[in-house]
């Protein structure tokens, strides 16, 4: 529950926050709930500019915060057992007066593998669902997680304390939740690749005042008829339906492929 409620929190406060503050859904035909006070009516110029822009620098900062973080926790723990020590080069010398509080400052933080794993799936979430319009964040992903696997384990050699044993059962969970990041990958590339504006100026109408919001032309219902269906877009399309199935009824459909394949076995 702590994997999935970090990760939770971090994907909305990474991918969500710029995204909606700056929406206006004001063209699509639903309710807008609020979101029509921005700038953004669809992925245009002023997104990947903008929005996009800080989500690179922001996953840039995340990539190397591990770094960071090792070395400001290691240099707080020296400065204390330099503290416990009087400034002395003898590690026969301490200020402690028990066992308990000698430990607490010479033994190496607690290592929580449930954290790590939400920083994992956030980076792959986000990585997955902006990569199409910007694909400089794939190879920002694989720098973050070599640095979170170089960094982890070194400190599992050399600074956390002997870890629990843990099962099998987090890692499990999380091999299923990363099968979303295709779906949101072909969403929101059918929704980028879709949208005429980024592939063309063909498609482009004037606007009422220098702050007005863009218009598109470009809604959601457009997937149900023959223009949503029209090139390069429509692979996407259909590969965005072909994993939400499989993620829906992906079980139903191995246990029909395990009956036929334990029958063809006895027959033969």
């Amino acid at each position: 529950m702590v994997t999935i409620v970090t990760f939770l929190c971090q994907f909305f406060n990474t991918a969500f926050v710029l995204l909606l503050v700056n929406a206006d859904l004001s063209e699509q035909p639903f309710p807008t709930m609020g979101f029509n006070s921005g700038n953004n009516g669809d992925f245009n110029e002023n997104f990947f500019n903008i929005i996009g822009n800080t989500l690179i620098s922001t996953m840039i900062f995340n990539a190397i915060y591990p770094i960071l973080d090792f070395f400001m926790y290691y240099g707080m723990r020296l400065f204390f057992r330099i503290l416990d020590r009087g400034c002395s080069c003898s590690d026969d010398v301490t200020k402690s007066t028990s066992i308990q509080k000698y430990i607490s400052i010479y033994s190496g933080p607690v290592y929580y593998m449930h954290y790590k794993y939400s920083t994992i799936l956030t980076t792959a979430y986000v990585t997955f669902m902006y990569g199409f319009g910007l694909p400089y964040l794939f190879p920002v992903a694989i720098l973050s997680i070599l640095v979170l696997y170089m960094v982890e384990k070194t400190m599992l050699y050399y600074s956390y304390q002997t870890p629990p044993m843990y099962d099998e059962k987090t890692y499990n969970m999380v091999i299923k939740i990363l099968k979303g990041c295709p779906i949101l990958y072909c969403a929101f590339g059918y929704w980028m690749c879709s949208n005429k504006q980024l592939l063309s100026n063909d498609y482009l109408w004037p606007m009422e005042t220098i702050t007005s919001t863009e218009k598109t032309g470009h809604i959601y219902t457009d997937c149900f008829t023959m223009e949503g269906w029209t090139g390069p877009a429509w692979p996407l399309l259909v590969m965005f339906f072909f994993f939400a199935v499989n993620a829906l009824f992906g079980w139903a459909v191995k246990d029909v492929i395990d009956i036929f394949v334990d029958k063809w076995k006895l027959d033969f």
